[in-house]
């Protein structure tokens, strides 16, 4: 039950990710088909409306290092991320506002600014509209 229950949270991520809006990148009449077969068949778009955080942790592996991460979202902008390889730490976050991230030399925290923080501002987007086409 767990397990299915996280899937369901994961895969509502990336539908919500993946469903076009102004803002974002465009997705093919075909691939929102999908997404939105996708939302109806886990329970609609209202379940997905009920939906406010995530928390999604993986394992990962690189450079011949194994890690962790996670990542944490709330509705509608804010996003965490702790990402352990090996011996490195990387932390990153964006509050609606600022976003910052841990230097993996020095572990100081470091605030974005320019394209760092439009891309912060993107990965930290959760909410979406799926009635545009």
């Amino acid at each position: 039950m767990l397990l299915r229950r996280f899937a369901r949270r994961v895969a509502l991520l990336a539908a919500a990710l993946s469903v076009a809006v102004s803002a974002r990148a465009e997705i093919t009449p075909e691939a929102k088909a999908v997404v939105d077969r996708f939302i109806e068949a886990t329970g609609g778009r209202a379940a997905f409306d009920e939906l406010q955080t995530t928390r999604v942790k993986g394992k990962i592996s690189a450079f011949g290092l194994q890690g962790t991460s996670i990542i944490y979202t709330r509705r509608p902008d804010r996003r965490a991320s702790v990402t352990e390889l090996g011996p490195i730490k990387i932390r990153d976050g964006f509050d609606g506002t600022t976003a910052w991230r841990t230097d993996p030399g020095t572990g100081k925290v470091v605030t974005l600014d320019g394209k760092d923080l439009e891309d912060a501002k993107s990965s930290a987007w959760f909410d979406n509209d799926s009635d545009d086409s």
